[in-house]
């Protein structure tokens, strides 16, 4: 007889011995339930659910931080654009004040005084001088132009003292009423004779006579009657202005109207239709009288630029 058999205990004869993970013995007869377990998915482990709780948290966190550094950004960003348009701490030694530019033109002002209607013309930031010959209406410099002394029928010559850049151009004492302008100052004034006419050859200045029609404030009668429209240059409010008639008057009337005016001194011009013409704040051309189509040398003006 052989050696009897030993048989393991353990195992009966309808099972078989698997080494897995898992400690339970596998019937055979669990053949069908071992099919099931391998169609069945993994059970998600616990911690990964952890992993997946931690990872949202700290996405949210990193949303709120996103958002309120952005927030703090923005403030940040207001008060940068706060801070650039206050006013600047001044600087002395960088102050640098603006320069205007003062444009030459005249002022015109209508009214009426006694039922007259007179034209007030006021130059501004120009100063005067006078000229011979009609080219001064053409120059596009001046903003007032004027004609001043009478020029004689017969030979065409300036009635009265006549001096331009200091040149005694004229003389006589055929009216008293006179003009200087020495300095780019203007005097107005009524005497026979005046240290200013020497003093204008002297300090290459201007001078001419007129007749008188105003000083200090009282009227000075003169001789002719004739009524026509007339011109005046004359010192109102402390200033040099041209003043026009638009009636006709005689030169009575016509300063007297001046004195209504308020008018200190004044001194005729030529008058009737004597071509006036003005340059205006805004630029348009003001004419008064009619431009001669006959040239005469001595035609003369006072004009400012």
């Amino acid at each position: 007889m052989g050696l009897p058999i030993k048989r393991n205990i353990d195992i009966s004869d309808d099972e078989i011995r698997t080494i897995t993970a898992y400690t339970a013995p596998l019937r055979l007869s669990d053949e069908g339930d071992d099919n099931k377990r391998k169609d069945r998915k993994p059970r998600f482990p616990r911690w990964g659910c952890l992993v997946v709780i931690v990872i949202i948290v700290l996405t949210i966190v990193m949303t709120l931080r996103t958002c309120s550094s952005d927030e703090e950004e923005d403030a940040l960003a207001s008060e940068q654009i706060t801070e650039i348009h206050r006013a600047p701490v001044p600087v002395e030694d960088s102050i640098v004040e603006p320069v205007t530019i003062a444009v030459p033109h005249t002022l015109r002002a209508d009214t009426i005084v006694n039922g007259v209607h007179l034209t007030i013309l006021k130059p501004q930031n120009a100063v005067a001088k006078l000229a011979i010959g009609d080219s001064i209406l053409d120059a596009e410099e001046p903003v007032l132009v004027a004609q001043v002394a009478d020029v004689r029928r017969d030979n065409r010559q300036i009635v009265g003292a006549y001096v331009i850049d200091g040149d005694m151009i004229s003389r006589g004492k055929a009216k008293s009423g006179f003009c200087a302008i020495i300095n780019n100052e203007i005097t107005i004034g009524v005497a026979q004779t005046t240290p200013l006419l020497e003093k204008a050859t002297e300090e290459n200045g201007y001078f001419f006579r007129q007749y008188p029609l105003v000083y200090e404030g009282e009227l000075i009668e003169n001789r002719p009657e004739n009524r026509s429209q007339r011109k005046a240059l004359a010192v109102l409010n402390d200033a040099v202005v041209v003043v026009l008639s638009h009636e006709r008057l005689s030169l009575h009337d016509f300063s007297e109207a001046l004195i209504g005016l308020g008018v200190k001194n004044a001194i005729y011009l030529v008058g009737s239709a004597a071509y006036l013409k003005a340059r205006l704040e805004d630029g348009s051309i003001y004419e008064f009288g009619k431009r001669s189509t006959m040239i005469y040398p001595n035609t003369n003006y006072i004009f400012w630029q």
